[in-house]
């Protein structure tokens, strides 16, 4: 890992792109997203369904190197299975999770 620092503190800077599991899961009803950027670019974060049917984008656009979250509500959903896709320069990791109302 890379550091940071600055007059007051040290941040840890990622060296590669992860994504965390969401949290909680399972949610009822909103759910945090959370993942690590090792330089500044373009993110995309979307939601599909069991049958691969596009439900959400939550992120579609530029944010800054380090750890960052989103969160998803998802109020008008029904109950089951979804997938979450996180995109950035050219990676993209699918993760599982579970709304239970």
């Amino acid at each position: 890992d890379r550091r940071v620092s600055t007059d007051d503190y040290q941040v840890e800077m990622p060296s590669e792109f992860k994504v965390a599991q969401n949290y909680p899961n399972p949610f009822n009803p909103s759910t945090i997203i959370g993942f690590e950027l090792p330089t500044e670019g373009n993110v995309s974060v979307k939601v599909f369904n069991a049958l691969g049917q596009l439900v959400d984008v939550i992120k579609d656009g530029h944010m800054a190197a380090g750890k960052q979250a989103v969160t998803w509500n998802a109020n008008s959903c029904s109950n089951g299975v979804y997938f979450y896709e996180v995109s950035y320069k050219g990676n993209r990791v699918v993760n599982r999770m579970v709304l239970m109302k």
